[in-house]
């Protein structure tokens, strides 16, 4: 019986506490009465006598300026009983106003989240959101609206931090870097191996788009391009690089050997004033399979996806050489997940791969190799370009002369997944090796490698091209970058920067 009384004087003091609007000489607590008097005071008794003293004597000497330039002495509001304040009183009137005024609101809040605990858990879920929402967004997620179907969708998508370079028209500057396989060792010392180092080529050029239907190429590094070399090898083995992506404003190159990713540093450097030359340094060592495996995972393609890296590979069963329905390992069904932080995921992605190559009758012991896979963001769809496509088994020789001239849609889920030809002639010994879009596009362009291999002749050659993802119409043919394996491109930076 002695909680209930106390409980309430305490609101009844709070109540008074709140409803005071007086002059300093009002005591605090006069409930009603002192709300409604407070009401019809003056605007004057809003402020303290200490706050009226120092407004009083600060507009001592006040005067403000007529229509003629001359100076007349300020007069009195009968109605507020205050004087109109010059120039030089406005910031002083504005600080005693908001400091008394913020005293008020303070006990008003105070009262009420005091009162009404419901009230103030709400409030504090709302701040909490609110940082929340800050923090995601900080992070690179936009709020995006897009059309599907008969319908709109908001969506949130992760926006890289080289969206500035998505957005540009051109013209770009692009890279390209090759895959020398065995060639790719160099011996500084044949007496001493171990001293041996591998390297690859690192190829810079200028993209410009003269029409929409017309692009031209030039080439910024000379002959092959600009040598870069790493140290690390499986087996004798290394710097096979198969493919190039940005990824936080970085530019990533996976080794296909030894499995390790490299960050090109300074891949502009010796262009557009940039001093230096680019290099390789080791970012990141991915193992093969589900991450348990001693060998190095053999990766071909690259893309960003949600604001993480995927690094991905064939796509089929390993098989034996000669015998290809003799399954070794299903190792290069799986994929690798780096997220901004660098932590990998491996993930079994058997299914998404098998339900590709089911879709184009290439179901075991028929297969699809895929060096050319790419996210993209505005449609919300995944994009393959085969390097190999075949219907019967896997053989090592045939494998060079089972090009591909078509590309394949695929919903997120692979629920949904179309074919589309594009209007290139079918040549058997060209397959596509990387794909990117080209900025500026809104994801309807696609920028390729097709590469000639024959391993055992010796013989390689790398075309550029250009085509639509909507038509498949090609706007830019077949275009020579050179006679290596050139296996990985991507966009670097806007030319015009």
């Amino acid at each position: 019986m002695t909680d209930r009384p106390s409980r309430f004087i305490r609101r009844g003091s709070l109540r008074g506490r709140s409803q005071t609007f007086g002059s300093s000489e009002q005591t605090l607590g006069n409930g009603t009465g002192s709300r409604s008097s407070s009401r019809n005071s003056s605007f004057q008794n809003f402020f303290s006598q200490e706050d009226m003293n120092d407004l009083e004597s600060g507009r001592s000497s006040s005067f403000i300026q007529n229509g003629n330039g001359t100076e007349d002495e300020d007069v009195y509001s009968p109605k507020l009983r205050l004087k109109r304040f010059g120039p030089r009183l406005g910031f002083l009137w504005g600080w005693l106003f908001l400091r008394r005024a913020g005293g008020v609101v303070s006990n008003r809040l105070s009262f009420l989240l005091l009162r009404n605990a419901k009230i103030t858990r709400i409030i504090l879920a709302s701040i909490v959101c609110f940082l929340g929402f800050l923090f995601v967004f900080s992070l690179g997620v936009q709020l995006e609206l897009r059309k599907e179907g008969h319908g709109f969708y908001f969506q949130l998508q992760w926006q890289d931090l080289d969206d500035d370079l998505q957005q540009s028209q051109g013209p770009w500057i692009f890279g390209v870097v090759a895959d020398l396989d065995r060639n790719s060792r160099v011996s500084k010392n044949q007496s001493q191996p171990n001293n041996a180092v591998w390297k690859s080529y690192f190829k810079r050029g200028k993209l410009s788009r003269v029409s929409d239907n017309n692009f031209t190429v030039e080439w910024l590094d000379k002959g092959d391009g600009v040598e870069i070399f790493s140290k690390m090898n499986e087996d004798g083995r290394g710097m096979e690089l198969s493919d190039l992506c940005r990824f936080q404003n970085r530019t990533f190159a996976p080794d296909d050997r030894t499995g390790i990713v490299y960050e090109i540093v300074n891949p502009l450097g010796g262009i557009s004033g940039n001093s230096g030359l680019p290099y390789v340094a080791t970012r990141y060592v991915l193992p093969d399979g589900d991450g348990n495996e001693v060998k190095g995972f053999k990766g071909e393609w690259m893309t960003v996806k949600d604001g993480c890296l995927y690094v991905g590979g064939h796509g089929r069963e390993r098989t034996d050489a000669k015998n290809g329905t003799h399954i070794e390992s299903y190792n290069p069904m799986w994929i690798k997940k780096i997220d901004a932080r660098g932590h990998v995921e491996h993930i079994d992605w058997s299914r998404n791969y098998n339900a590709v190559r089911d879709a184009v009758g290439a179901s075991f012991p028929g297969y699809l190799e895929n060096e050319a896979v790419v996210w993209s963001s505005k449609r919300r769809k995944w994009i393959f370009l085969p390097r190999r496509w075949s219907l019967e088994p896997y053989d090592d020789e045939k494998n060079e002369f089972r090009g591909w001239n078509k590309i394949i849609i695929c919903d997120e889920d692979f629920l949904h997944i179309r074919m589309l030809p594009l209007n290139m002639e079918l040549e058997e010994e060209k397959g596509f090796s990387s794909a990117k879009f080209v900025p500026g596009s809104k994801d309807t362009l696609i920028c390729a490698l097709r590469t000639i291999e024959h391993e055992e002749k010796k013989v390689y050659e790398t075309y550029m091209t250009i085509f639509s993802i909507e038509s498949g119409d090609v706007i830019l043919p077949d275009t020579l970058i050179g006679k290596q394996k050139y296996e990985g491109i991507e966009f670097l930076a806007s030319a015009d920067m």
